[in-house]
């Protein structure tokens, strides 16, 4: 059981590639291409949004500043 662990520590890109080509075949099998691609989309979008969580941005002063350049922009 030591040796595995250790070869996994030692390995962990590897060991996350295999295993995230496994969950990618998975999904391409059981749910085709589009929802596949939908179901990462969704992945990614919450990586990014716990990211920004993560590091204290805040999600409506984003928009907020968004929306306030839009307004900026639209009347000059």
């Amino acid at each position: 059981m030591n040796e595995i662990l250790r070869f996994i520590f030692l390995n962990i890109g590897k060991v996350v590639g295999v295993i995230l080509g496994l969950l990618i075949a998975f999904f391409l099998l059981v749910f085709g291409l589009l929802k596949t691609l939908f179901i990462a989309a969704f992945i990614i979008l919450g990586f990014i949004l716990g990211k920004w969580h993560d590091e204290g941005i805040s999600l409506k002063k984003l928009v907020r500043e968004f929306l306030n350049a839009l307004k900026i922009e639209k009347w000059q």
